[in-house]
Parts: C-alpha cells; structure tokens; sequence
C-alpha cells in the first residue's frame, strides 16, 4: 500500500519549463522572505557550499536571536501532509528529504564552535504549501512558506550580537569567506548583547526538550 511505499518509489516531479520556471519563483519567494529577517537582527546566508561536499549546495542558513536554523525548501505539486511524524507527497514518503535536511543541518552544526552546535536546528520549508509547523520522526520539522517567518521570530532569544557574529565567521570559513564582509555589517548593531545565554530550546519544537 502507498503506507510503505517509500520516497525511493515516488514519481518524479515534471521537469518541463512551466514546472522549472515555478519552483524557480517558490525558492525566490522563500529567498525574499528570509531576507527580511535582516530587520529582526537575523543573518541571511543563500546557497551555502556543503562542508565536504563540494557538489552539494544547503539552500539557506539563517543565525539570529533564536539561534542557527539550516532551512531546506522544497517546492511539490499536489498534497504534502505530515501525520505520525512522517512526511509524505500524494500519499508518498518523503523520507530521503529529511534525511538530506537532516545530514545538511549536521554539517552545518560541525563547523560552529562546540558551545554553539546546540543551537542549530534543520527545517523543512514547503515552498508551495500553507503547511502548519509539525515536527517529524527525523527531528526536523516541516512549514509552510507563509509561516516560516513567524515561525523562526517566536523562538526565545538566546544568542546575542557577538555570538551571531562568531558563527557568521565560523559559517564565511567553512562554506565561503566571502560570506563575511556581506552578512556582519549590520548583525552587532541589531541585536541585544545581553540575550539569555540557555541553551536553545525553541518553542515550536518540544521534542527537543
């Protein structure tokens, strides 16, 4: 049944213009919206290379207030629902899709200083779908475009201006060192030095806790 079918098994997305031109707007209207994060002391990182794999690109790195959030997007046709944990298009799962946001919110997480690996977290943006934050059995949640912003603003403040600026650099050294000069320039004046130093447990996933 379609219940254990899986990702491996799925039929493949159409690979015509029509359908590149409109996953083409769905990663730039995720692009734009993490972009206005910068107003809420957030850095923006696009198109990250992946430690150790130089053919491997990670979508976006966003590190603020809340913490590290390694953002992966995909844009599907028909009917996306996540229920007991897993993740499933028409009916198919989508496991290898965690998987890869999982391993990508790892590779991510080894290049930051040890004090700050904690705070990094993997989430799956549905480009095309009004998805509710929902956790999965990878542990990293799933959310739909228009509610990834809110999603990423209600975490509690646990990094301050400094420590953003630290993984910023780690990140510049790791996946591009021309990341440093375009990300810095405005994060320390944005955010409050004196933000909670717990450990990051954001809100909207208690199965971290």
């Amino acid at each position: 049944s379609l219940e254990e079918v899986d990702a491996a098994a799925a039929p493949a997305e159409g690979d015509g213009e029509s359908h590149r031109t409109d996953v083409a707007d769905a990663a730039a209207g995720v692009t734009e919206l993490l972009d206005g994060l910068r107003d809420h002391g957030w850095a923006v990182l696009h198109a990250l290379a992946w430690p150790d794999r130089p053919d491997a690109v990670i979508d976006h790195v966003v590190v603020g207030p809340g913490g590290v959030v390694v953002v992966h997007v995909r844009d599907w046709s028909g009917t996306v629902t996540v229920e007991d944990g897993r993740l499933r298009q028409n009916g198919y799962r989508r496991d290898r899709e965690l998987d890869r946001a999982s391993a990508a919110t790892n590779a991510v997480a080894r290049v930051l200083p040890k004090r700050h690996r904690d705070a990094t977290i993997g989430l799956v943006c549905l480009a095309g779908h009004d998805q509710p934050l929902e956790p999965t059995s990878a542990g990293v949640p799933v959310v739909g475009r228009d509610r990834l912003v809110e999603a990423l603003t209600s975490t509690p403040a646990t990094l301050g201006a400094d420590e953003v600026s630290d993984i910023v650099g780690a990140l510049a050294r790791a996946c591009g060192p021309d990341l440093v000069p375009q990300q810095r320039s405005s994060v320390v004046e944005s955010l409050d030095v004196q933000a909670a130093r717990r450990p990051w447990f954001p809100a909207w996933a208690p199965w971290r806790r």
